[in-house]
């Protein structure tokens, strides 16, 4: 048999043994809620800062959309004075900004996930928010004196994981591949324009190196070095 056509069975033999026909992975959508903040005033002395306040929150996106929520299931509308702006901090760089009059507002759950991207080497995410008055004020009588006051409602942020439950494949792999971040399917495509029956997943040689010590010898399909 020629090389080329032991490298293209081998290739397929493998995927079907990762993939096998007609088995469908099960999709589940996990929900996953951090609080933010709770309900809370601000009274200015007699006015507020023009970013009344400001807090942030770190967790950990692998897949799905990502909200702002006044409730933990994503549904709540949310509710702030004047201005609210969202910031995804590094890697992700998207903001958004919404400033519709001064005033107390309720809008919509907020979907971010456009402001998601992942990080190189971790899933974590940093995500600020401000609360702003800009220009604007809302006033009222404390202890006979004119002061400046703003109100947040409570705040979540709530993202929906898709989780794919996968069969089991009935063949392992004896290569540690993901060692190099590679999951089965990656390796297996991967093979280079040479095909070692010894060791047929080398990919490129970054990828997965062939173990020194027997670097030097090559096992052809006729079992021969």
């Amino acid at each position: 048999m020629h090389a080329k056509y032991a490298i293209s069975i081998a290739v397929l033999l493998l995927f079907f043994a990762f993939h096998p026909p007609f088995i469908n992975a099960a999709r589940e959508i996990r929900t996953h809620t951090i609080p933010i903040h709770e309900a809370q005033e601000f009274l200015g002395d007699p006015h507020l800062n023009k970013v009344y306040f400001y807090t942030s929150a770190v967790f950990v996106h692998k897949s799905g959309k990502v909200f702002l929520s006044s409730t933990p299931d994503g549904t709540g509308p949310i509710n702030f004075s004047h201005a609210i702006r969202i910031e995804g901090s590094y890697p992700s760089s998207g903001s958004f900004q919404y400033v519709p009059a001064c005033g107390q507002h309720e809008i919509p759950p907020i979907e971010i996930t456009q402001f998601i991207s992942k990080a190189h080497f971790s899933d974590q995410i940093r995500l600020n928010i401000r609360y702003s008055r800009e220009w604007c004020n809302l006033t009222r009588i404390e202890n006979g004196k004119t002061v400046s006051y703003a109100n947040v409602g409570p705040l979540y942020l709530v993202y929906f994981e898709d989780i794919y439950d996968a069969p089991d494949p009935f063949l392992r792999l004896p290569w540690d591949y993901e060692k190099y971040g590679l999951d089965a399917l990656e390796a297996m495509m991967n093979i280079n324009s040479y095909f070692d029956h010894e060791y047929p997943l080398l990919s490129v040689g970054w990828q997965i190196p062939e173990p020194h010590e027997v670097n030097d010898s090559l096992v052809n399909y006729k079992s021969n070095n």
